[in-house]
């Protein structure tokens, strides 16, 4: 879904975003997020968040995008605050060996859970009573609290490992100038701004930030 911002109201888990001007306003979008200009604002974004057109600037606020934010220009002369985050925080791989480990161990309930049920189930061909019929009920619920509970975690590991692709392309673009007061991050390697910059690539290398300069590319 597309839509146009073009007010200071809140819009939260839009598939895709796009306006002009962005001002105090706070957007949670699961694609892109396309502005000319963004001021003072929270903006997350799935995947990429693009400022560009006759302005082309983000001022102030906290901008986050899991692939690549790409800007004009970052800041302003007068420092103003703002954070800009692309890629992810924290170990993401950890998260994943986790998650994969209650898979796991919640499959493994489940299958026990589906051999009570087979067990249970012979013993009321053999002797039907109504004790083993309340046993057959209880584990049939739990089976399908079970089976819900692998879905939720097959679906969240399936969300991390999109994250993680999309994470390993992060960066952030800077096409003009990036000025003090500017903080950045790029999966969770995080630097400050101290000087005024022009053109640069920012991404994460080698455990740390790397800028990349633009002018040595034209």
């Amino acid at each position: 879904m597309q839509v146009q911002v073009l007010s200071r109201a809140p819009y939260h888990h839009i598939t895709s975003v796009s306006g002009k001007f962005f001002e105090q306003v706070s957007i949670n979008s699961g694609g892109d997020v396309n502005a000319n200009a963004i001021m003072n604002s929270y903006v997350s974004a799935k995947q990429d968040i693009t400022v560009s057109g006759k302005f082309g600037i983000i001022i102030g606020g906290e901008i986050k995008a899991e692939r690549e934010i790409s800007a004009t220009i970052i800041g302003n002369m007068s420092e103003v605050k703002t954070n800009i985050f692309a890629g992810v925080e924290g170990n993401p791989m950890m998260e994943l060996m986790q998650k994969e480990k209650d898979l796991e161990d919640a499959e493994k309930e489940l299958q026990k859970l589906a051999g009570g049920l087979e067990k249970i189930e012979q013993l009321i061909e053999k002797t039907p009573s109504e004790d083993l019929n309340r046993k057959k009920i209880t584990i049939i619920r739990s089976k399908i609290n079970q089976e819900q509970v692998v879905k939720r975690l097959e679906k969240e590991r399936e969300e991390l490992t999109e994250q993680m692709a999309r994470a390993h392309a992060a960066k952030i673009t800077i096409l003009k100038v990036v000025y003090p007061g500017t903080s950045v991050s790029v999966n969770g390697k995080n630097t400050k701004i101290k000087e005024e910059t022009n053109s640069i690539e920012i991404v994460s290398k080698s455990g740390g930030i790397q800028m990349i300069s633009l002018l040595s590319w034209r």
